[in-house]
């Protein structure tokens, strides 16, 4: 049956490639044989085959007879074949001889001499004659049996045995019983070539394919021939051979047959074989004078090479040649340059080569002419660009100035110098250059001299008189006497107090500078020249500053020698104490220098006063807390904008007035997290604040902003409003630019110095310091630009507002002009290193949105547990006011515009939930929690990782409760 099966596949896979299809064929041996016939050697044995009606007709060309051999060597029959008959042969067409295989099974196989056709009804008759076995050979049998059938099947054939056993000659053989065997003949058609192998390119390494294919009676065998020699065990109709290099032109062919053809060839099919690219010479770096010819080149073998450069690992757009070039060579081609050479089977990196450009030597500043008094330093500088670093070489009128190689020239010029001319050879390994020549001029200087007409040791104070001799034009002298560098007396003959010792007992130096008109000066140093016996007086304060009443304890560290103390609070000439270690209580604001005297037994004494004033501010009304408004505007939507003060006093959010009031502040550490927002954007009509927030201006207070000049100025020149207040305003100055700040009865104005249109798009912080007493001041970008302004400031208390009105004072709102941002108020005045610090970044801070959602114990709310700093490993989001034992979820988010292409808030009303629900951010994950007694708390550690630091994220409590709730929404601020 697996004949019959192999048949069927081979003629579907023929019919579809167009090759006539094979058919094998049964008949029918007539009736008279039977069981018991004896069929001798010699004797013609027929079977008849009927060609089927369905094929109309057969041409037979080659066929093949299945034979299982029982026993015996190789054993040639003959083969005859006749066409008509009903029950005898007809007409002999062709006959042969065939020898059976060695094996124990196989085929008879006849090739005819010409194509035998035959039509329906036409019997085709194939006959056997088995020769006599030659005497003394061992016995041979012949059998020709496809499948024994019982009952017979309806178109029988019978398949005839023989047997020539030792003594008993040829016997019928196996016949025990009557039985019909079927029996079947295999009509054989020749290979046909239907798929040449083509030609193949493939890269070392890789599998090169090739295929054939031939239509024929099966078995069809396959030789794969390379450079026509057969290859060991390659038979199959597709061949994989792994590309080498030595592959390259090979040849590949198939011989193909079948039992009933000699072999045919393919065509010969052609391996190509590429290797990828190998770089024999490398790229070598260069060191080159700027404008000088740079060429870098590599070389490689491969075929269809591309080649890529890059420098500093960037790659150069448009060289994709083997050599690249840069003339004339620029400071900027410094740096290391490879090259990328590849093919299609692969790429390879070249080495990297450093290219370093010596900069051109130029002189940008020439040696100037100089004037200097005798016996003092002459000094001639030039400066000079270029890489490597320049060499020096000073000359004086002409000659060499041995280890004068430095920039600067320096030496103790003598009246011999005046009038030489010195210059200077500068060079590096691109050239050299000689530099002008400057003219020393050496002026004359004074004599002097000076000594003490009284004795130069004693106990403090101690009076000492002083002369002085300085012949000649002298103009001015300039006495030293306690060796600090400051200018004590400029009389000839003067009179000097010590009023303390040297810290240590050390001896004070005198020393005494005489001028001509010419500046010329000549310095006389007495050391250690007066010796001041008595204590060292020495003291620190515990506090430096803070509001009133102030209490300062003071600590004297005055030498051991001190038997008095004599306390001086605030300056003002009186004992204020007596005691050693005193404390002071400052009940008014200003600004005190507190002094210390301290006795010896001996009567000596010493003073010190604190090196920095303390300064006192005055009591505030405005108790609010340190920080009661912060202003952000980092909203992502909606008119309000959160206070993330956060304060009783002041609501959390606040109404902005207009629609569109934000805008992007284009800097990390105050952006909002969206595009498009982040600070308070000018506009027309311009967007105000009414803070509700009653603020009296005559406290201590600090106000600070950013702002951005975002129009142009305006041509009628209005003032800008920012702060409207009854005892408080601040604005722009609409015809200088400046800002001002006005605060009173009586009213005192600060003026900046800085034209803030200036800089259109450049934002500045701003901050205006009232100490509450006497210190007004206004800080740009965390300068003062302003003084101290030393008038009180009355009382004057009113409601705040931001950027809102020019009632009172004739202009427009601040914002119809300027963006505003981090707009911050505080209850004292800040310091400088405080406001320095405010410049930096926004402070973390977690702020609320949107509204909530009421359950069953009203509008939940949600805030963090800790400030938003970086690191913050206890940092939680906080739910509170809600149904106990519910569940809850935390949404998370990073953003609050839109989610799946809705715009927030959504209304969760038909999920169950309140109506006009709103959800209001867009989720990224829920974390679920349960409400417990009322509340939950969900921890979100906060990592040391600075890349955090400007990025928002947002949240919103989900709980499902007998009536669904939601709290509103918390964008957190990270920093």
């Amino acid at each position: 049956m697996r004949t019959f099966a192999i048949t069927a596949a081979l003629m579907a896979a023929t019919l579809a490639l167009g090759v006539p299809a094979q058919e094998c064929l049964s008949g029918c041996l007539p009736g008279t044989l039977g069981p018991d016939a004896t069929y001798d050697p010699g004797r013609e044995v027929a079977f008849a085959v009927d060609v089927p009606p369905a094929m109309g007709s057969l041409t037979l060309q080659a066929f093949a007879m299945p034979v299982i051999r029982i026993f015996g060597p190789a054993t040639t029959i003959e083969l005859r074949l006749y066409v008509g008959g009903s029950n005898a042969p007809g007409q002999l067409v062709w006959s042969g001889a065939t020898t059976l295989p060695t094996s124990v099974s196989g085929r008879a196989r006849a090739m005819l001499t010409s194509p035998v056709t035959t039509t329906t009804g036409q019997r085709l008759w194939l006959a056997f004659v088995v020769p006599p076995a030659p005497s003394g050979t061992p016995a041979t049998g012949v059998t020709i049996p496809i499948m024994r059938s019982s009952p017979p099947p309806s178109n029988p054939v019978l398949s005839i045995g023989m047997s020539r056993m030792p003594g008993y000659g040829w016997i019928p053989f196996p016949y025990s019983n009557p039985q019909y065997y079927a029996f079947s003949i295999e009509c054989c058609y020749p290979p046909t070539i239907v798929v040449q192998p083509e030609d193949v390119s493939v890269c070392a390494s890789d599998t090169a394919q090739f295929a054939t294919y031939a239509a024929g009676t099966l078995p069809v065998s396959y030789q794969w021939q390379r450079d026509g020699r057969d290859m060991l065990g390659e038979t199959q109709h597709t061949l994989r051979v792994v590309a080498t290099a030595a592959l390259d032109g090979a040849t590949f062919r198939c011989r193909i047959w079948n039992f009933c053809s000699p072999s045919i060839y393919t065509r010969s099919a052609l391996l190509r074989v590429s290797v990828a690219p190998v770089i024999r010479v490398q790229p070598q770096g260069a060191t080159q004078c700027e404008g000088s010819r740079l060429v870098l080149a590599v070389d490689a073998v491969g075929a269809g090479l591309s080649y890529r450069w890059r420098k500093d690992g960037v790659t150069l757009q448009g060289e994709t040649a083997p050599t690249l070039v840069r003339d004339p060579l620029a400071r900027a081609d410094a740096g290391d340059y490879d090259v990328i050479v590849g093919n299609s089977c692969g790429t390879i990196p070249s080495g990297v080569a450093h290219v370093e450009v010596l900069q051109t030597l130029a002189i940008v500043r020439q040696p100037a002419d100089a004037e200097v008094c005798a016996n003092h330093t002459a000094h001639f500088e030039l400066s000079a660009t270029g890489s490597p670093a320049v060499a020096y070489q000073w000359r004086r009128d002409g000659v060499a100035i041995a280890g004068a190689t430095r920039r600067i020239l320096e030496f103790a010029a003598t009246p011999a110098d005046d009038g030489r001319l010195y210059d200077c050879l500068v060079s590096n390994p691109c050239r050299s250059e000689l530099s002008r020549a400057a003219r020393l001029t050496v002026m004359a200087s004074p004599t002097v001299d000076c000594w003490a007409t009284t004795p130069t040791s004693g106990c403090a104070p101690l009076r000492v008189q002083f002369q002085s001799s300085a012949p000649g034009p002298v103009v001015a002298l300039e006495w030293d006497f306690d060796g600090d560098g400051i200018v004590d007396s400029s009389l000839r003959n003067p009179e000097w107090t010590y009023e303390a010792g040297n810290p240590g007992g050390r001896p004070f130096t005198v020393s005494l500078t005489a001028r001509f008109a010419t500046g010329c000066a000549t310095t006389r140093t007495l050391p250690d020249y007066v010796h001041v016996f008595g204590p060292v007086a020495d003291f620190t304060a515990s506090v430096t500053g803070g509001s009133a009443p102030l209490t300062v304890a003071f600590t004297d560290t005055s030498s051991t020698t001190a038997v008095l103390h004599e306390w001086d609070f605030d300056g003002d000439g009186l004992v204020d104490s007596t005691l050693r270690n005193p404390i002071a209580v400052y009940a008014e604001g200003g600004w005190f220098t507190p002094q210390l005297t301290v006795h010896d037994a001996q009567g000596c004494r010493g003073r010190v006063a604190l090196p920095a004033p303390i300064h006192v501010l005055g009591p505030t009304r405005n108790r609010y807390g340190a920080e009661y408004l912060h202003l952000v505007f980092d909203e992502v939507r909606g008119t309000t904008t959160a206070n993330v003060a956060s304060l009783s006093h002041v609501p959390p959010q606040l109404a902005v007035t207009g629609t569109g009031w934000q805008a992007d502040a284009g800097r990390g550490g105050f952006q909002g997290n969206d595009p498009g927002f982040g600070c308070l954007g000018h506009g027309d009509p311009p967007p105000w604040i009414d803070t509700g927030l009653t603020f009296d201006a005559a406290s201590a207070f600090t106000l600070s902003w950013w702002q951005r000049t975002s129009a142009p100025r305006p041509s009628s020149q209005p003032d800008l409003v920012l702060i409207a207040h009854p005892s408080l305003e601040v604005y722009v100055d609409g015809v200088s630019g400046t800002l001002r700040a006005k605060i009173g009865p009586p009213r005192v104005e600060l003026q900046t110095s800085i034209d803030l249109f200036g800089m259109p798009g450049v934002w500045r912080h701003v901050a205006v310091v009232w100490d509450g007493v006497n210190r007004f001041e206004v800080y740009i970008d965390g300068q003062p630009d302003a003084g101290r302004n030393w008038r009180s400031i009355q009382g004057g208390a009113g409601l705040l507002t931001i950027a809102a009105t020019t009632s009172g004072h004739a202009g427009m709102p601040f914002t119809q002009l300027f963006d505003l941002d981090d707009i911050r108020l505080y209850d004292h005045a800040r310091s400088a290193a405080q406001l320095a610090a405010d410049v930096l970044a926004e402070p973390p801070y977690a702020a609320s949105f949107g509204r909530a959602c009421p359950g069953t114990r009203g509008a939940p709310w949600i805030r963090t547990r800790t400030a938003p700093a970086i690191p913050a490993p206890d940092l939680a989001v906080e739910l509170r006011s809600v149904e106990p034992g519910r569940p809850a979820a935390l949404l998370v988010g990073i953003t609050a515009t839109s989610w799946q292409g809705m715009p927030l808030p959504i209304d969760l009303g038909v999920f169950g939930f309140c109506a006009g629900s709103p959800l209001e951010v867009a989720p990224l994950i829920a974390l679920p929690a349960s409400t417990g007694v009322g509340a939950a708390d969900e921890p979100l550690p906060i990592p040391a990782e600075p890349t955090l630091a400007g990025l928002h994220l947002y949240f919103q409590w989900l709980i499902a409760g007998t009536i669904g709730a939601a709290s509103p929404g918390l964008d957190v601020h990270l920093h």
